[in-house]
């Protein structure tokens, strides 16, 4: 294996796995929300599946 080889496999595997790895964190962290509404009291969230809207 080359040093270029392995340098352009390093580039592959970081453009399609760190766009993976993003999503499943957030997927994580946004099933445990109780309920939709607001996320630091600014921004909307809710779990999968379900939808939170900016009110006043």
């Amino acid at each position: 294996m080359t040093t270029d080889y392995l340098r352009t496999t390093g580039r592959f595997a970081y453009l399609w796995g760190w766009p993976l790895v993003n999503m499943h964190n957030r997927l994580t962290i946004m099933e445990q929300a109780p309920a939709p509404g607001l996320l630091g009291g600014i921004v909307p969230a809710g779990p999968p599946g379900s939808l939170a809207m900016l009110h006043d």
